[in-house]
């Protein structure tokens, strides 16, 4: 088993299916935000905004979609990631995704972090008081003396947990390219098919 060097002479071929793929799963994802209010839920966290016309139909909506596209995005990634670093080498892959993924995190969480925590206190508000929990007044004094409270990735999880898997991959590759081949075949393919890859 072996990581093809990076070639630049090789142009990097558009793939306009996978554009298509994506696209779909970001059409997606709109209809999860979409039918996570009407999840017959108490008000959390994670959405604090239930409508009061709820419906059991909208987890059999949300959970699945939430899962196949999120699968989805990080196979997708994967895929362009190996593009990349064929195309343009370690140091240019690194380049790459710290201008497309790592300073879109730090500058868009910066910006949008608490703006989202002012969405979600104004849909606590919104909903229906339930016992043990803030009220409206307690809920807006507490955002307004600390914004950035409780600081999460949220709605940035995908930047933020890309970025840890390209360590991963990183290490992997540097692995690969370190540790003679035979042993890499060995711990991959079934001993039937070492004899025929050697």
């Amino acid at each position: 088993m072996t990581i093809p060097d990076h070639n630049p002479a090789i142009a990097p071929e558009h793939c306009h299916g996978l554009d298509f793929v994506r696209a779909a799963m970001m059409m997606l994802v709109v209809v999860l935000h979409g039918s996570v209010s009407f999840i017959p839920n108490s008000p959390d966290t994670l959405w604090p905004y239930r409508d009061p016309q709820s419906t059991m139909l909208a987890p059999l909506i949300a959970i699945p979609i939430h899962v196949f596209a999120m699968a989805c995005f990080f196979v997708m990634a994967g895929f362009f990631t190996a593009l990349l670093y064929q195309h343009r080498g370690a140091r240019g892959l690194i380049a790459n995704r710290a201008r497309a993924l790592a300073l879109p995190l730090v500058v868009g969480w910066v910006v949008i972090f608490p703006l989202e925590s002012a969405c979600f206190v104004m849909g606590n508000m919104r909903s229906p008081i339930i016992a043990g929990q803030p009220g409206p007044s307690q809920m807006a004094t507490t955002f307004l003396e600390n914004s950035w409270a409780n600081p999460t990735p949220n709605y940035f999880s995908f930047l933020y947990y890309s970025l840890y898997f390209y360590v991963i991959a990183f290490v992997f590759i540097g692995l690969i390219k370190v540790v003679p081949r035979q042993i890499c075949v060995r711990a991959v393919l079934p001993k039937q098919k070492v004899q025929s890859a050697t």
